[in-house]
């Protein structure tokens, strides 16, 4: 056997025992309502689908500073799904710190009791408290003959 074909067979094994993992499950999440002002949840839809061909429990959490993150109900923070079914629930996502308006990007997780762990970012645009005000200005050009 040449030296090529000893590399392509162990390149080959090594490829098919690297441990490549493919996604068990299917993870969406769709904004419900997302420009919040401070102090009111942002929800969102977050829909998990089991694809594998047996039971699994999934844990719902987040661990981001000055945010409270959680299922609605509570007790949605672990789902239960049978082989190929889904799951939807709400998500509400609660600014606890004083923020500035703009939009910030807060990360859920959602992991399996086989060890799959997905991250999901929503994005939440904080509006300010009160109307802003603009001092109103005019700028005049005049433009005529002499």
């Amino acid at each position: 056997m040449r030296w090529q074909d000893y590399f392509c067979y162990v390149l080959v094994g090594m490829i098919l025992c690297s441990g490549v993992v493919l996604a068990e499950s299917t993870v969406k999440v769709i904004p419900i309502k997302n420009l919040v002002r401070s102090g009111e949840p942002a929800l969102f839809n977050l829909t998990i689908q089991n694809t594998l061909a047996e039971k699994q429990r999934y844990t719902v959490y987040s661990f981001v500073q000055g945010w409270s993150i959680d299922p609605f109900p509570l007790s949605d923070k672990i789902i239960e799904l049978g082989a190929g079914n889904n799951y939807t629930t709400t998500i509400k996502a609660v600014a606890l710190d004083s923020f500035y308006p703009g939009i910030y990007y807060v990360s859920i997780n959602i992991e399996s009791d086989h060890g799959e762990r997905q991250t999901r970012s929503l994005k939440v645009y904080l509006a300010p408290d009160q109307p802003v005000d603009y001092l109103p200005s005019i700028k005049v050009d005049v433009d005529m003959n002499e």
